[in-house]
């Protein structure tokens, strides 16, 4: 018989573990669900561990990187899938299933970067996907990395992949679709002509790697010498923790608000609201949406920040925001893609909860639609627990806790 003392000590050890497990991707919160996978009969998630960093979209499947592994969304389908494989042997699987960057390139093979584990580059095959990585320990040949620590990446069609560190912007030159570290062509601050400075992000042009830091954004040229350049103007003390490039621009997200540059003039210019005060906020992702009116060619963005999103319909910021979630305090919108004239977010917060997809379709006005991938995948199971009412707690390696 389990006493009251040790059913509060287990239940502090239940909240502390569903904090800090590296789960697969499974949620279930309160609100309206638009679309889940069925769970099984009698069984709804507790906790869940999968907050969603990046957003990547390609050839109609939403890829996600999380707390919890790599989340894929089948747009046409509704389906979900995850990756959260780490703990292997033989380095067919992922290092660590604590993702914070996702891109994928010209040929499908998903590019992504860990908190401390470096970059996994993860190609399809029959049955599962092939694995090949990148860290800064790694001294063989193609192997190599800045840093361990990831916190960007974007891909250069099927040639160049661009991976912000915590040392610098890494490249790895794509070659018979594996990839090979590029020493010569990676950027260190303080080296190369490249300021001393925390970068945060990365957008690849034909022609520029233009680098989010705090003192603005650099940019250097793709192919050597890759001579680069500080653009502060009006961004140089401002942080930019975003760089979107859209539709022919380049977008700067600020703590203060987005940025444009103007290549004509050479400098920056505010995104402002027309015939009103412009606000400020802190933007933490970006996207650029197409204008649904026939011929139309207003500038349209979304910006996700902290507790809101905000939206720009080519005059005026106004706020377009997901509804509230009781459950997730504190929420921020650090990932954000679009296609069209749909957008997708995710709304989390520091405790790694909501993993789950927002999507906002523009034609349809502000209305968002929320997706949750609440499906307790195959997992082996670490702990069970029987409570006082007869509720049965299991913590899964893969799933979190469920209760049934």
């Amino acid at each position: 018989m389990i006493t009251s003392s040790r059913q509060a000590k287990r239940r502090t050890r239940w909240r502390e573990m569903g904090r800090r497990v590296a789960a697969g991707i499974v949620v279930l919160v309160s609100g309206d669900v638009a679309v889940h996978a069925e769970l099984p009969v009698g069984w709804e998630v507790e906790i869940f561990a999968g907050r969603v960093h990046d957003l990547a979209l390609h050839d109609g499947v939403l890829v996600g990187a999380t707390d919890g592994g790599l989340l894929l969304h089948e747009i046409s389908s509704g389906q979900f899938s995850q990756v959260a494989d780490a703990g292997c042997t033989n380095g067919d699987c992922l290092r660590s299933n604590l993702l914070t960057a996702v891109d994928v390139d010209a040929n499908g093979q998903i590019w992504v970067g860990t908190r401390a584990a470096g970059v996994a580059a993860l190609r399809r095959e029959v049955g599962g996907f092939a694995y090949r990585h990148f860290f800064a320990s790694n001294f063989q040949l193609g192997g190599g990395l800045l840093a361990d620590s990831v916190l960007a990446i974007d891909v250069w069609l099927d040639e160049t992949v661009y991976v912000v560190t915590t040392s610098g912007v890494a490249q790895i030159d794509l070659a018979g679709a594996i990839g090979e570290f590029n020493e010569q062509s990676s950027r260190r601050p303080g080296q190369d002509g490249f300021p001393s400075t925390r970068v945060h992000d990365v957008a690849v042009d034909d022609t520029f790697a233009w680098v989010a830091s705090d003192s603005g954004v650099v940019r250097y040229t793709r192919l050597p010498p890759h001579d680069a350049e500080l653009l502060g103007d009006s961004l140089v003390t401002s942080r930019v923790n975003v760089v979107e490039i859209a539709g022919g621009d380049v977008f700067a997200g600020t703590d203060e608000g987005v940025y444009r540059w103007q290549a004509a003039g050479g400098f920056w210019s505010r995104v402002r609201s027309s015939g009103q005060a412009t606000p400020d906020f802190v933007v933490r992702s970006l996207a650029r949406l197409q204008d649904p009116a026939p011929g139309g060619n207003r500038l349209l963005l979304v910006a996700g920040s902290d507790r809101e999103v905000r939206s720009f319909q080519g005059f005026v910021w106004g706020f377009c925001s997901p509804p509230v979630v009781p459950l997730i305090g504190d929420r921020t919108f650090s990932a954000m893609v679009a296609h069209g004239d749909t957008a997708w977010t995710s709304q989390g917060n520091a405790f790694g909860e909501g993993a789950f997809l927002e999507r906002l379709v523009f034609s349809a006005g502000c209305s968002w639609t929320r997706f949750e991938p609440n499906s307790i995948p195959v997992s082996e199971v670490r702990y069970v627990d029987l409570t006082r009412d007869r509720e049965l707690w299991v913590g899964l390696r893969l799933a979190g806790v469920a209760r049934r």
